[in-house]
């Protein structure tokens, strides 16, 4: 039982989400953003959420791919650095209170 998600992240160097099949929206990949970690993932993990590979986190297409990134990023602190603040600040820019309602409202109006 993990009592703080936050908390426990906040203990990660990087977040691998190998996801092979799912539906809806993936909180995690929001919670690993938010705590500024950069994000291995499948393009499924990723799908619906508005992040680009390499330039805000690493998909990871097999096997191979996931221990390839997970390699380079352990290892590269400007790469691990970039990924993640690109990863917040897109993140931040889509699902901000104001960008959220501008949306709502153009649907609405």
């Amino acid at each position: 039982e993990v009592e703080n998600i936050q908390t426990e992240l906040s203990k990660s160097l990087i977040y691998v989400c190998p996801l092979r099949f799912g539906a809806g929206f993936k909180n995690k990949i929001l919670e690993a953003s938010s705590a500024l970690l950069p994000i291995v993932c499948t393009e499924i993990s990723v799908n619906g959420i508005d992040l680009k590979n390499s330039e805000h986190l690493l998909i990871s297409k097999n096997d191979q791919d996931f221990a390839n990134n997970i390699v380079n990023l352990f290892y590269d602190k400007d790469l691990r650095d970039r990924l993640s603040k690109n990863s917040l600040n897109q993140l931040k820019k889509i699902y901000s209170w104001s960008n959220v309602i501008n949306e709502y409202n153009k649907v609405l109006f």
